[in-house]
């Protein structure tokens, strides 16, 4: 990556560089908050475990999650490179465990422990992205490289996962899967725990001190807007990365038919999916980053999520497997970007520790998403992804008429 005289500077007062975020955004989102969704379908056939109950196990990741974000929504706990790293520790401990129980409680116990660390882990990553940025002097095309670079890690870990599942196949064990990934974890997590937290203060930007343009009013109106259809978002997106691959896997992408044990060349099929997603996922960040610098960071978050809406009813109104795959493709790349441009937009609207507030509205949405399909997943996934649809059409809107506009377009 071609960086300007001042970046290292900017990177060490940041803590790390770039791809070392990435990597611990792979190990944190990629791998420790997603690994589930590939493994599901094989979980299913090999342990018994049914839908719902695949449900509520993530349901208890969520909840974790948005324990996580609400821990820190009070504190800079971040800056602690011991809580960081024992949180590193705590996220590899709950993936090698996994293989350790066969209960649903023991399960969930486990992905509870595992939201909760990714959280202060995604906190503490983007805590560091965003330290890079807060120099005045950052070139807009440093900054979008520096955006698209870091949050493309999470794309990272779900295509080494998806890449992971469709090497092994479906005759490997869940457990020695769930050991791979500890390993994974671990392998991407060791550059970041080897650098120092971000510096404790910084300079602002002129093009974050929006509190000085936008009336307090004004101000207020957009991030109860921005907290709101981030909180939908977060119920809406994760219907669908939890239940797209084992839609696909039962060999049921719409949800039409019934859903059970998935055969191998239906395990196939899921993994390329979720392969997809990933692959999209690494190269998106940096696309939108560029396309907000043109357009603002509002326009750019209502087109991705007027996509990802798309790409959530997709699913539910056809079973053709060529569609199940840009379903994935406009999931895997518009998740990230959105979160990467509602971070932008809450830094710029000056909240204090605004990354944690709107990560535990988001995590308090991925709670509600598992929980309000349950009903509806017996007889497949088709009403699913329509409810993940209608609520992301929701978030839309409330991007589109909710958030105030900058006058012109963001420089970063």
């Amino acid at each position: 990556m071609t960086t300007s005289p001042g970046a290292g500077a900017r990177f060490r007062a940041a803590g790390a560089h770039p791809v070392t975020i990435a990597l611990g955004l792979a190990a944190a989102m990629g791998v420790g908050r997603f690994v589930f969704t590939p493994l599901l379908p094989i979980m299913i056939g090999q342990t018994g475990m049914t839908e719902q109950t695949g449900a509520l196990i993530a349901t208890a990741n969520y909840i974790g999650y948005l324990l996580g974000a609400l821990a820190l929504a009070g504190r800079n706990a971040v800056r602690s490179r011991l809580f960081v790293a024992l949180n590193a520790v705590l996220l590899i401990a709950s993936e090698a465990l996994m293989l350790g129980t066969t209960s649903i409680l023991g399960w969930s116990a486990l992905r509870l422990a595992a939201g909760f660390s990714s959280a202060v882990l995604f906190i503490a990553c983007t805590s560091r992205i965003q330290a890079i940025l807060s120099d005045p002097a950052v070139p807009a095309a440093e900054a979008a490289r520096t955006r698209g670079l870091g949050f493309g890690g999470v794309g990272l870990g779900i295509a080494l996962t998806g890449a992971g599942t469709l090497i092994a196949g479906g005759d490997t064990g869940w457990q020695a899967l769930w050991i791979a990934s500890a390993a994974l974890s671990t392998a991407l997590l060791v550059p970041l725990l080897l650098t120092p937290p971000p510096a404790a203060t910084h300079r602002a930007r002129p093009a974050e001190e929006v509190p000085a343009v936008l009336p307090a009013a004004l101000r207020r109106r957009s991030w109860t807007a921005l907290m709101c259809l981030y909180f939908a978002e977060g119920l809406g997106y994760i219907i669908i990365g939890t239940f797209l691959v084992d839609a696909v896997a039962a060999g049921d992408p719409a949800g039409l038919g019934t859903s059970g044990a998935a055969s191998d060349g239906a395990l196939v099929a899921g993994s390329i999916v979720w392969l997809a997603v990933g692959l999209a996922g690494i190269v998106a960040p940096f696309l939108w980053s560029l396309c907000a610098a043109r357009t603002g960071l509002r326009t750019a978050l209502v087109l991705t999520l007027a996509l990802q809406t798309a790409g959530a009813l997709i699913p539910a109104l056809t079973p053709a497997p060529g569609w199940a795959v840009l379903a994935a493709l406009l999931f895997g790349g518009t998740f990230v970007p959105i979160t990467m441009l509602a971070l932008g937009i809450g830094a710029r609207l000056g909240v204090p520790r605004s990354a944690a507030k709107l990560t535990a509205a988001y995590g308090l949405g991925q709670v509600l998403g598992p929980l309000v399909v349950i009903p509806v997943l017996g007889g497949g996934y088709a009403t699913a992804f329509a409810v993940a649809g209608a609520v992301l059409l929701l978030a839309t809107g409330l991007a589109a008429l909710g958030l105030t506009p900058r006058p012109r377009a963001d420089p970063h």
